[in-house]
């Protein structure tokens, strides 16, 4: 079942209903591919979190959106969140399409790990139980033409 590895999905966190249930600060500003970018980090503090495990429970969401400073475009978002030890870090990167003219999510990449413990004496590690990249190219317009022609009976 799909629900937190959608590219957009992130964005519900910059929605004005949800805006209050994290704390929002400014991390560091840095060059990506010729724009000025500032980091939007974001902790979530409220409960209910918009993020449930399977069983229901909450599943608090921390991470970043790499802010364009002079057009307010999303660059890349990183979501981390941890659960009983795991831990999930999805990350996505945009790019503009001239054709669209808008900002598209160009690649996902996910990494899912588990603490297993290797041996009765060893620590436990992190150890990878998931990891995938998604890359999205040809974006196209969805467009609808309908036509009717109206024929009165003589």
């Amino acid at each position: 079942e799909r629900n937190i590895n959608v590219p957009l999905f992130l964005l519900q966190f910059l929605r004005d209903e949800n805006r209050p249930l994290s704390r929002f600060k400014l991390g560091a500003r840095r060059e990506v591919d010729g724009h000025r970018t500032v980091r939007l980090e974001f902790e979530e503090r409220v409960r209910p979190t918009i993020i449930t495990d399977i069983q229901g429970r909450d599943v608090a969401a921390k991470g970043w959106f790499l802010v364009d400073e002079t057009t307010g475009a999303i660059v890349e978002t990183v979501l981390r969140i941890e659960e009983n030890g795991s831990t999930g870090l999805i990350r996505v990167e945009f790019r503009h399409d001239p054709a669209l003219g808008m900002w598209v999510p160009a690649e996902m990449s996910e990494l899912y790990q588990a603490l297993t413990q290797r041996s009765l004496s060893g620590a436990p590690r992190a150890e990878t139980l998931v990891e995938g990249t998604a890359k999205y190219t040809k974006f196209r317009r969805f467009q609808v033409k309908i036509e009717e022609k109206l024929v009165i009976p003589k």
